[in-house]
């Protein structure tokens, strides 16, 4: 485990869970002690979240927080078919990144003039125009969906109804008995699990979200579902974009503004899922979603100060 720290203090082994980070420019790190030896694996496990959660609350709430507070005072002012038409804008620019991360050749004058004006572009791959009107219908199903619990047969109809036109055969099943399909992340060292154990993983998943939604910070909940969802891809295409669409279910539901990830920031992105799947470290994922997200959302706010 990549934030495992062991020592020994006077003849005796002391483990303690880390977090390093620089203060005044300095490194430094937080640290929690946890023994003289590794408990068993699901007490790692549920300690690692306790820590983990101490982090986020420590380091970001307060800014994240602040950013609710313009948030709601944002959305309060406005009728609901200037929300309605915000939420549509967001949408378009949400479809527009997601699937460039993606690698999609629509520019995202290409992508406004097909979502808003349904003029489709020349001379671009049919693939990519199919898939990014999927992408933004299925995004707007999100928005008025917030009283829907997150549930496995409710991501396997999100993946359908986005890819059900470019990749019927695997679109809305996850890899298992019948898609036993093995898969890569690009070339990221992280393997994802095997088709026979991706039911297992998800099924562990879903329970930590059911036990966790009403506990958990919903930024929190977001980065790490969003990680974890990632790490399994228990799709056989397709899981980056549906990963970032539950990320956002996670937060509009819960009344959080969204994130869009910029394409421009697509290898710090990849590189910060990586390094936490890979040390099997959440926080180094958490840490660069919660400065990104509070970067995002103080930017856009400002604009309206």
């Amino acid at each position: 485990m990549g934030n495992i720290y062991k020592r020994k203090i006077d003849g005796k082994n002391q483990i303690s869970l880390t977090f390093s980070y620089r203060e005044d420019g300095k490194p430094t790190r937080k640290e929690k002690k946890i023994g003289s030896k590794l408990p068993p694996p699901a007490k790692l496990d549920e300690l690692q979240d306790k820590f983990d959660y101490e982090v986020f609350t420590e380091f970001w709430m307060n800014d994240i927080e602040k950013v609710q507070r313009k948030h709601i005072n944002h959305i309060k002012k406005y009728p609901n078919g200037l929300k309605r038409q915000e939420l549509r804008q967001f949408g378009v620019l949400f479809t527009h990144n997601s699937t460039k991360i993606e690698g999609s050749t629509l520019t995202y004058r290409d992508t406004q003039l097909l979502l808003e004006e349904g003029i489709t572009p020349n001379n671009k791959p049919i693939e990519d125009v199919v898939e990014a009107q999927a992408h933004m219908k299925t995004y707007e199903e999100t928005t008025v969906s917030k009283k829907k619990p997150l549930t496995l047969a409710l991501i396997k109809e999100w993946h359908k109804k986005q890819f059900f036109r470019t990749k019927s055969g695997i679109a809305g099943i996850f890899r298992g008995k019948g898609h036993e399909f093995n898969v890569r992340i690009g070339n990221s060292k992280h393997k994802p699990p095997r088709w026979d154990k991706v039911q297992q993983e998800l099924q562990h998943l879903d329970l930590w979200f059911k036990t966790h939604e009403n506990q958990y910070h919903p930024v929190f909940l977001a980065a790490k579902y969003h990680l974890r969802f990632v790490a399994i891809h228990p799709f056989s295409d397709g899981n980056g974009r549906t990963g970032r669409l539950l990320m956002n279910f996670i937060l509009h539901k819960h009344n959080y503004p969204m994130f869009d990830i910029d394409p421009a920031q697509k290898r710090q992105y990849f590189n910060a899922l990586e390094r936490a799947m890979v040390n099997h470290n959440d926080l180094l994922f958490i840490s660069w979603f919660c400065r990104n997200y509070i970067r995002y959302t103080q930017k856009y706010f400002a604009y309206f100060d």
